[in-house]
């Protein structure tokens, strides 16, 4: 993050190509769920800016704002909905150009950095990171979503081949668990939806490592800079 640089927020990932993507900042629902509300795009006709707004009222009667139509659904601030995250805005006076983030600590580097403080935009589902590893001498891939089992993974010889996904930290309507199951004659390891996909005994369950949406229910909405 760098408070000068101006950002994009897309749920087309092809929209800018892969240049400068910063990953995803949070999951919007493509369909409208009970107590959510749109998100708009809007660009400003006069420096080309972009704001992402929860309904049409705070830009909507502003002639330099044209919008851009919807780009999927959220909570209204304060929701407290399970499993989402506050995603906040902050605003650079100086170039007017606004930064969306889902992670509260970013957002207090950007006020310690002199941008201004505008609150939150919406709330929205939060993903997780899938880490990759592999085991070159045994040619085997290992994915797993949380920290402490990486770095343990890591300890244990395996080369980290970055994040190869993102993945949703609660269920919700709608969502898949993915099941993780493990061959430890073999440490082999397993991925499904299905916690009973592995009828073999000498597999051992080994949890969720996350929730993933149907295609036509959640959009990943990317941070390019």
């Amino acid at each position: 993050y760098n408070a000068n640089d101006g950002h994009f927020y897309t749920t087309h990932k092809n929209e800018l190509g892969s240049k400068g993507s910063e990953g995803v900042t949070c999951f919007l629902l493509i369909y409208q769920h009970p107590d959510s509300e749109p998100v708009y795009r809007w660009c400003n006709s006069k420096h080309g800016k972009h704001m992402y707004t929860l309904g049409t009222e705070e830009l909507g009667g502003l002639a330099d704002w044209v919008n851009e139509g919807m780009i999927g659904y959220a909570f209204p601030p304060g929701s407290d909905k399970e499993g989402t995250v506050p995603v906040y805005r902050r605003l650079n006076a100086n170039n007017h150009k606004h930064f969306y983030t889902a992670f509260a600590d970013e957002a207090e580097s950007c006020l310690r950095d002199g941008l201004v403080d505008e609150g939150v935009a919406f709330e929205a589902f939060f993903g997780v990171p899938i880490y990759r590893f592999c085991f070159p001498e045994q040619n085997k891939h290992f994915y797993t979503s949380s920290l402490q089992e990486m770095e343990a993974v890591r300890e244990n010889g395996a080369s980290y081949e970055g994040v190869t996904g993102y993945g949703l930290t609660h269920h919700f309507k709608d969502v898949h668990a993915v099941h993780r199951f493990c061959k430890k004659k073999y440490m082999k390891h397993l991925y499904g939806l299905s916690r009973n996909e592995v009828g073999e005994a000498d597999w051992n369950y080994e949890g969720i490592i996350c929730y993933l949406p149907d295609e036509s229910d959640g959009k990943k909405l990317h941070r390019f800079c």
